[in-house]
């Protein structure tokens, strides 16, 4: 179920939901934002409120797009970006070598 009001979206409730916890979990996020960049949108609010993994099916879900940002033309995705966002972010969640 997905409904639209404007600017709003509502979903259909998904049991299971919390932010990520694990070092797995974060790197499941991780690929999820991976994802977006690749086809140039930004995410520009990466904090463990907008992340959740479900526990029911093992998909990380990335949720609030308000300070999203698409990318221009021409732009080429540094691989890096993701990456160096979260581990910032979550230093003790996430190992140096994952």
């Amino acid at each position: 179920m997905r409904l639209v009001f404007g600017p709003y979206m509502i979903l259909e409730y998904l049991d299971g939901m919390r932010p990520p916890e694990t070092t797995e979990e974060f790197l499941k996020a991780e690929q999820e934002l991976l994802k977006l960049a690749r086809i140039g949108i930004i995410h520009g609010d990466i904090r463990k409120v907008n992340l959740l993994f479900n526990e029911k099916n093992g998909i990380a879900y990335v949720i609030d797009f308000e300070h999203v940002e698409l990318a221009r033309d021409g732009w080429e995705f540094p691989p890096d970006v993701v990456n160096k966002k979260l581990r910032e972010r979550f230093p003790n969640e996430l190992l140096n070598d994952c």
